[in-house]
């Protein structure tokens, strides 16, 4: 879908951008145009897409991008030259790419939470969607909200189990494993545990999940 709102900002030449144009936004400002309620629900969605990208980049920084990437993406959101002291450990090659792209955006506070998406008039509220009971920010979804703490909490058991595990190896038999070998073991020990719970008719996005949790 961002490739469709890249496409229509660019006004690449093909059939269907020209079509789009034609019929839908005419002689509008594509960055600020709104669809109509009766549009087709596919192109409603690219609007909303559109509308999500604003919340990080600008139009300008859309048309820049010789081709659309989700990298050429990543770097648009950065000034020239900077570097994070923690990109390392998000652009690790072995880490699941939707996963990055999402840490990414919220280290950079750039996630389209609904406290953003109110700012920019996209919504006309701005309440968390987990809970429902406070503003919807970066801080709130990841840390205060009861939903997301309560995720916290079944994650941070396996970790306490693990390190713990580690400390005594260490105590006893005098070797540290690399934190990398670690989490291995931590994913693998969450594949198995959802092995046994997950039904055997699962739905195709839920084996995607599934399958990404198992890859890494």
């Amino acid at each position: 879908m961002g490739k469709h709102v890249w496409m229509i900002a660019t006004k690449k030449d093909n059939i269907w951008v020209k079509w789009v144009h034609s019929v839908y936004i005419k002689d509008s400002n594509w960055w600020d145009y709104a669809p109509k309620a009766g549009d087709s629900w596919y192109w409603r969605t690219i609007c909303q897409v559109k509308d999500i990208m604003k919340g990080y980049l600008t139009f300008d920084q859309v048309v820049a991008m010789p081709k659309y990437s989700i990298k050429l993406a990543y770097n648009s959101l950065l000034p020239v030259n900077a570097r994070q002291p923690w990109a390392t450990a998000i652009w690790d090659r072995l880490g699941v790419p939707k996963h990055r792209f999402i840490t990414w955006l919220a280290m950079l506070d750039r996630l389209s939470t609904k406290e953003k998406l109110m700012k920019i008039g996209v919504t006309d509220d701005n309440l968390c969607l987990l809970c429902g009971t406070a503003v919807e920010n970066q801080n709130h979804l990841f840390f205060r909200c009861e939903y997301s703490s309560k995720c916290w909490d079944n994650v941070s058991k396996w970790l306490v189990y693990h390190i713990w595990k580690e400390r005594n190896n260490a105590l006893w038999n005098a070797q540290i494993r690399r934190v990398d070998k670690v989490c291995d073991t931590i994913q693998k020990t969450i594949h198995n545990r959802i092995s046994t719970v997950l039904p055997r008719a699962v739905s195709t996005r839920d084996h995607s999940w599934f399958v990404a949790l198992v890859t890494g």
